[in-house]
């Protein structure tokens, strides 16, 4: 890691600072980076029916959202609801940009730079960089997990091919959230058999728990909810980036050609 390199990353991490402040400010008070957190008080509600021990799936858990990650989920957002909202909100940031900075430094680790500190101070700004990128704040600014889970499956992966338990990681990380699902395909297709045997006994694992712990709430998940994208919200909304929510709104699109040409 080169001093010119530090030197680059550092102005470019000032820039993304000065970004912050003056194209969506901070303290906007509803675009400002932390002011929203609506994902993650989906998931300390989540915590709180699993504690009460009420129905994760008949309805709305909180501000008339649905909790749509799977049970196994909800019995890691738990510890969420030992803290208040605001202290939660709190730590929650805190560790997520400390997730980032890891992230960016295991990616230049796999990347073949040293572990050295030279490395690490040059994560720092790297992470900073990309807060700006929409995938990245928006994730910040809903409280969402997705950062957690990146360095979870990039962590898991770029470990040696005979590491302990690879693949571990992504099963993990697909019990939580069904995207990582994903990289058990990966696996198949680069033939890391070993892995994906991992990943896969994790992965059941992570089922299993919800079952045991939750039995009527995991049979209602993978019987049904898991098949109704809606309560996420429309389909073909814009903000649904996902190749389902693709096809919807590129067929909206042609529905709507056909009624006004």
């Amino acid at each position: 890691m080169t001093d010119r390199m530090l030197v680059i990353g550092t102005m470019l991490a000032v820039a993304a600072l000065v970004w912050h402040v003056y194209a969506l400010p901070l303290g906007n008070p509803y675009y400002g980076l932390f002011n929203n957190g609506v994902d993650l008080d989906v998931y300390r509600a989540g915590g709180a029916v699993i504690r009460d021990g009420s129905s994760l799936y008949d309805g709305p858990v909180v501000f008339g959202m649905d909790f749509t990650y799977t049970p196994f989920a909800a019995l890691a957002f738990v510890p969420l609801t030992v803290f208040s909202m605001v202290t939660a909100k709190a730590l929650w940031w805190t560790v997520t940009l400390a997730a980032l900075i890891a992230l960016a430094g295991r990616c230049l680790l796999a990347l073949g730079y040293r572990n050295t500190v030279r490395t690490w101070m040059f994560a720092l700004p790297l992470a900073l960089v990309c807060t700006v990128l929409e995938p990245v704040r928006t994730t910040i600014w809903l409280g969402q997990i997705n950062i957690f889970l990146a360095l979870l499956i990039v962590w898991d992966l770029t470990r040696a091919p005979t590491a302990p338990l690879r693949g571990a990681g992504v099963g993990i990380a697909a019990g939580i959230k069904l995207t990582p699902v994903f990289f058990l395909v990966y696996l198949a297709c680069t033939r890391q058999w070993r892995a994906l045997g991992v990943a896969a006994g994790a992965f059941a694992a992570t089922v299993a728990i919800g079952f045991a712990a939750r039995p009527a709430d995991a049979w209602s998940y993978w019987s049904k909810q898991i098949t109704t994208p809606e309560r996420v919200g429309a389909v073909d909304s814009p903000a649904n980036q996902s190749v389902n929510g693709f096809l919807a709104q590129l067929l909206r699109f042609f529905d709507v050609r056909r009624y006004t040409v």
